[in-house]
């Protein structure tokens, strides 16, 4: 009784993939346990259970059998001693009936425990959606603790899944979606895409990456790669197919290079692609939806980013990692602002992480998986991600590709983008700088926030980066001279401009609120708001879009 209460509360429990659970960092040299390894031990356990049950069972089950077919005692000599003329002595025959119903009770309550043990464990095993493979041996674990991807199987034809995994807002690995059947999954090799595309085709852009596996991904924007973090960690070009196919056969260990090809599958002229990846209608939310297609040499890797669509993932050859984190860390590790062309990934390396920065991964419940061919991860906006190529077993390229559509809160973050602070451009320095001091301000605290607590961390987190520029200090000296107090500030603006910037600031802020406060939509596009905001309330000069927030919100 005692086994199968364990067991049935252990197999009843509810699941724990992706749940919040604290324990010690692992050490680097210890890999995280895989679905599959914990699998295999409570399999092991269970199987132990009902082998030392049912042996049990058959030892009672021969000791009862020898008891019972012994030679009968009745009418030996046997010495006991008087029983009290009240109590009549038991019979050989009552005896032997009790021996018998307590053995055969023994044996039916053993046999049962055995039964409901296994029933149990078949039901339970054959409900589970598959298990993840472990984790492959040249697969480093992060040196912070992560949550396994909560895992779905879908049923055959569902097709309003997408709607209730966005309401959830987590991500989570799904099984058996329309890409199951895609001829995709069948066909596609890197010889099949040459073949598709055409030898001697070209494609772009082809990224490629030397030195290092990390691609940085980021828009090149002219007049701007000179800011600090702005240069391309990469080189674009156009490849002609088979020239392409080559380069991400090749071993990048051995080369040190990596080369990555992404777009939308609708550039190409022949259409056989898109072909083989259809149905998705499941995973397209509105009529923007985009499908990409994505080609890359085994170990190359993404930079930490987010993006601010739903995204569904499907590995078709090969597997991809993904770390996963919560959007909560987003004021809390060192990322890009808005106005920079890096903005979508945080200003760390994965590869040489500080202990500061471990220990934000740490606490923020990251998620990890490896992505196998035929399986759906979904990705929610903003949540940051860390992808991996692992390529197939034998080290050849992997092919992968992923379903955006327009965020399901599009329509209120254009909304509150309509409500961004504009001040024409003739206006005088002191003017747009008092008129940006103003506008957050009110903003800020209608939001029930300290506008210096808040805006010291979006500097810190989000601009201090440009410190290294050697024109900071004479873009803080004409700061300084342009607003040296508060009273200086706000007597450059009239009383009809502080009434505008008030109703400007109370429309935004309704917009904001409309989101939920505190959620991750909101957080996003306040910091967005505000980012962009000192920007253009400083005609556009990144410098000293920073210093403004430094020197009115933190020194001032």
């Amino acid at each position: 009784i005692a086994i199968l209460i364990a067991t049935t509360a252990c197999l009843g429990a509810p699941s724990t993939m992706g749940k919040k659970k604290k324990t010690k960092p692992l050490a680097a040299s210890s890999p995280p346990p895989t679905t599959a390894s914990v699998s295999a031990t409570t399999t092991t356990t269970i199987n132990t259970s009902l082998t030392v049950l049912v042996t049990v069972a058959i030892a009672i089950l021969i000791a009862t059998t020898a008891c019972l077919g012994a030679p009968s005692t009745m009418g030996k000599k046997k010495k006991t001693k008087p029983l009290a003329a009240s109590s009549p002595p038991p019979t050989t025959a009552s005896v032997s009936a009790t021996t018998t119903t307590t053995i055969n009770t023994s044996l039916t309550v053993l046999v049962t425990v055995a039964i409901a043990i296994l029933i149990a464990t078949t039901t339970v095993f054959n409900s589970n959606p598959p298990l993840s493979p472990a984790r492959p041996t040249n697969v480093p674990p992060f040196p912070f603790r992560t949550e396994a991807v909560a895992e779905l199987t879908l049923d055959d034809g569902d097709v309003s899944f997408a709607k209730r995994v966005i309401k959830d807002g987590k991500p989570v690995v799904l099984h058996n979606t329309e890409a199951v059947h895609w001829a995709a999954m069948k066909k596609w090799s890197v010889p099949y895409l040459i073949d598709a595309l055409g030898s001697s085709s070209t494609i772009e852009p082809v990224y490629t990456i030397k030195g290092r596996d990390t691609v940085l991904l980021h828009r090149d924007l002219a007049g701007i790669n000179s800011w600090p973090g702005a240069a391309p960690s990469y080189e674009t070009s156009r490849s002609v197919v088979s020239e392409f196919a080559e380069l991400i056969s090749r071993n990048a260990s051995l080369t040190n290079e990596w080369h990555y090809f992404s777009n939308n599958i609708k550039v190409f002229s022949n259409n056989q692609l898109e072909a083989d990846v259809k149905p998705s209608t499941t995973f397209e939310l509105d009529k923007n939806a985009r499908t990409v297609l994505w080609v890359g040499s085994t170990g190359v890797k993404t930079a930490m980013h987010f993006d601010y669509y739903e995204n569904f993932h499907v590995s078709v050859v090969g597997r991809k990692r993904f770390l996963l984190v919560p959007p909560s860390v987003l004021l809390s590790l060192p990322s890009y602002p808005r106005i920079h062309p890096n903005w979508r990934r945080m200003r760390i390396d994965m590869n040489e992480l500080s202990s500061s920065e471990i220990r934000v991964f740490e606490e923020a419940d990251c998620l990890e998986v490896i992505l196998n061919p035929g399986e759906c991860l979904y990705i929610p906006p903003l949540w940051f991600h860390f992808v991996s190529n692992l390529g197939e077993v034998d080290g050849s390229p992997g092919i992968t590709v992923n379903v955006w559509s327009d965020n399901v809160h599009e329509d209120t973050i254009a909304s509150i983008r309509s409500s961004y602070l504009t001040i024409p451009a003739k206006t005088p320095a002191p003017t747009r700088a008092a008129a940006t001091y103003f506008y957050l301000t009110e903003l800020l605290t209608s939001l029930h926030l300290s506008p210096s607590s808040y805006l010291e961390k979006v500097y810190r987190n989000r601009f201090s980066h440009f410190d290294e520029s050697p024109q900071i200090e004479r873009k803080r000296s004409e700061l300084q001279s342009i607003c040296s107090s508060e009273l200086q500030l706000m007597a450059t603006l009239s009383p009809n401009m502080k009434s505008q910037l008030q109703r400007l600031a109370q429309k935004a802020s309704g917009h904001l609120k409309a989101l939920g406060p505190s959620t991750e939509q909101f957080n996003f596009a306040l910091l967005e708001l505000v980012e962009v905001t000192a920007y253009k309330g400083v005609n556009n000069d990144v410098l000293l879009a920073g210093s403004l927030l430094k020197h009115c919100f933190v020194d001032m």
